[in-house]
């Protein structure tokens, strides 16, 4: 008798328990909740801005700005402000060279000018300069028109010298006024190249670093020693993988000078001698462009990026791609959204914080990306 009670009670537990979960063969079936997606503490807004490609970010004590195919934008309580008000205007940089005083880059039908702001991008005017002119280093130079003899690729200015520098198709070039007259350093006006697109100021080493891609698709990678008024080529992209390539942003470590990155085409090389020796760091076969890399000034070992598909009239998806260990290995983050977007980044900023860190990604077409993720 003690055991048919000990199964009569088994019995109405199991059937109690079949009907409280749905179990039961005569019950309607309790459909269960999807599995939870695993948290990642990332989260996309997408500023879509149809059409605009944002160029390049530039962060100055009035806040971020940028560069893109259609003005000059401003980050103005979490909205992209057009400031120039003319969308014919293709800025390829922009640069602060003091309070409120900002050059830029443009291209305006088919001339290109360099322009100027002295009232934080509130007004525009275009200046006289000589950049891209044959005989622009000599002193009695005449400037018979606002247009340049040659696009200015990037800019770079020294805070402490006063010094701006600018790239050109196959030069770099330097200039003491704010960009009304130019010099050479090295390379010559108009060559015959596709343009270094890359340039950053090294101070801890007094040299300018610049790259870009010559006239039959090669990468370049250059320096210029400014104490001993000399430029040398490196190994990049190209000598690493025998196929065409590009420079298109040079950074340093946050903390540690002697440690470079180069990203362009097919990806981002490394060096960690200061620049001397170049290697692959973040390469892939399908030639994916990669125009930067954002290391955290936090975790050094926290860096991220996002590529580009050399594809100009289709849409792609946008990715966020981190590593947390140096580069070793990689994880994708997709953004996810019903609609078709461009999501190839041409342009990257980012603002890290103890707790969360803000990211930029400037979009092809597709205007911005922002990032936020959490630490």
């Amino acid at each position: 008798m003690k055991n048919s009670a000990h199964l009569l009670l088994a019995s109405l537990i199991t059937c109690i328990l079949f009907k409280l979960t749905g179990c039961n063969s005569d019950s309607n079936p309790v459909e269960s909740a999807p599995p939870l997606e695993p948290e990642t503490g990332i989260t996309f807004s997408h500023t879509n801005l149809e059409g605009v490609t944002f160029n390049h970010f530039l962060k100055s004590d009035e806040g971020l700005y940028a560069a893109t195919n259609a003005g000059v934008y401003q980050l103005k309580d979490e909205q992209w402000v057009n400031l120039t008000d003319f969308e014919q205007w293709e800025v390829f940089d922009l640069e602060a060279v003091g309070s409120g005083h900002y050059l830029a880059s443009v291209k305006q039908n088919s001339d290109f000018y360099l322009v100027e702001s002295t009232d934080s991008g509130v007004s525009w005017e275009q200046i006289e300069s000589n950049f891209g002119q044959i005989s622009g280093d000599s002193e009695d130079i005449t400037i018979e028109s606002f247009s340049l003899d040659e696009k200015i690729q990037a800019l770079a200015y020294d805070q402490e010298t006063g010094l701006l520098y600018g790239t050109g198709l196959n030069v770099l070039a330097v200039s003491g006024d704010y960009g009304r007259t130019w010099s050479t350093l090295t390379g010559e006006w108009q060559g015959f190249a596709k343009g270094y697109a890359a340039l950053t100021i090294d101070f801890n080493s007094s040299k300018i670093w610049f790259g870009g891609q010559n006239a039959v698709e090669q990468s370049r990678l250059l320096s210029y020693d400014l104490n001993l008024l000399e430029a040398k080529t490196y190994n990049s992209m190209t000598d690493i993988t025998g196929e065409p390539g590009t420079v298109k942003n040079i950074r340093f470590a946050p903390n540690n000078p002697d440690i470079m990155y180069a990203s362009g085409e097919p990806g981002i090389m490394s060096s960690l001698d200061g620049g001397d020796t170049w290697e692959e760091f973040y390469f892939n076969e399908n030639s994916r462009f990669y125009f930067g890399l954002l290391i955290d000034i936090n975790q050094s070992e926290t860096m991220y990026t996002s590529g580009w598909n050399k594809v100009f009239s289709e849409p792609q998806p946008f990715y966020l791609e981190r590593t947390t260990n140096g580069g070793a290995t990689w994880e994708k983050f997709e953004y996810v959204d019903e609609a078709d977007i461009f999501g190839g980044v041409w342009s990257m900023y980012a603002e890290y914080g103890l707790e969360e860190s803000i990211l930029y990604f400037g979009l092809y077409k597709g205007g911005v990306m922002k990032v936020t993720v959490k630490n």
